[in-house]
């Protein structure tokens, strides 16, 4: 007859089955976050000929997300990327024409919002209000995270050049992420090994015996009555499934009695 799983074994599947899904998520972060914890979209291109491109001001809702943004114009033109707070960016480029990012899903959305004037009212470079900016000749990038206020992305090119052919790059970073995946991948590989082991670990199980010995010679005759007497021996099971019999002492040394121990009576005529 069949037996079915010991304890030790249920424990062992229940024990890789947690490993295993530890494992599945602490990979899949790994994968989409990549060393640098960030997920990158892009690039983006917007379509313009005008000078200033900004996001709307609804646009950017997260707040104290690690956020890399890379602007890039060809033909190494100088252009600058900055961030402001809304009611500063505002002022700045509200009374130009310029393109407004209004939508960063799959394929971003923008449209042209008209001005009455044609120049910055100064030089982005010389606005000491950003909370963060960068210039470049061709490419320009930030990295910050993102503030418990309302804020609004600008781009502008330089010179008498315009943002013909910009591309934006944007990462986002998770802090800590792919570290958080590799741990979490580690403690299910190690997880999954232990349930391995406890699956295929050794089984110990007690035996009660019956075996004939001699008993006590009365002088009648040359033979001896046997006498039926029962005696406990060990039996364990291998990582290869093979069974040893040992005796107590023997089980002892070997640790097996640490664990659970299986009672099988091998004479179930014995009350005993």
């Amino acid at each position: 007859m069949a037996r079915s799983a010991t304890p030790r074994k249920r424990w062992g599947a229940a024990v890789a089955l947690v490993g295993l899904l530890l494992c599945v998520p602490g990979i899949a972060l790994m994968v989409v976050l990549g060393p640098d914890s960030q997920i990158t979209t892009g690039p983006h291109s917007i379509s313009t000929r005008d000078a200033v491109a900004v996001t709307s001001p609804k646009l950017i809702t997260w707040r104290g997300i690690n956020v890399t943004v890379l602007a890039e114009l060809p033909a190494q033109k100088p252009v600058f990327i900055g961030l402001g707070r809304q009611r500063d960016t505002h002022d700045y480029v509200g009374s130009l024409q310029r393109v407004e990012l209004t939508s960063t899903d799959e394929d971003w959305t923008s449209h042209t919002r008209k001005g009455k004037d044609e120049y910055l009212p100064a030089a982005p470079t010389a606005v000491d209000w950003w909370l963060d900016s960068a210039a470049g000749i061709g490419a320009a990038r930030i990295e910050l995270t993102l503030p418990d206020e309302p804020v609004q992305f600008v781009v502008t090119s330089m010179g008498s050049s315009n943002l013909s052919g910009l591309q934006v790059r944007v990462g986002y970073g998770v802090a800590g992420g792919f570290a958080g995946g590799a741990g979490m991948t580690l403690i299910g590989v190690g997880l999954v090994v232990w349930g391995w082991l406890l699956w295929t670990g050794r089984r110990l199980a007690r035996r009660l015996r019956s075996r004939d010995v001699p008993g006590p010679d009365d002088g009648s005759d040359d033979r001896t009555d046997g006498v039926a007497v029962s005696s406990v021996v060990y039996v364990y099971e291998d990582d290869y499934g093979v069974e040893h019999e040992v005796d107590e002492e023997q089980a002892r040394e070997l640790g097996l009695l640490d664990g659970d121990v299986e009672i099988v009576d091998d004479d179930p005529g014995d009350p005993r």
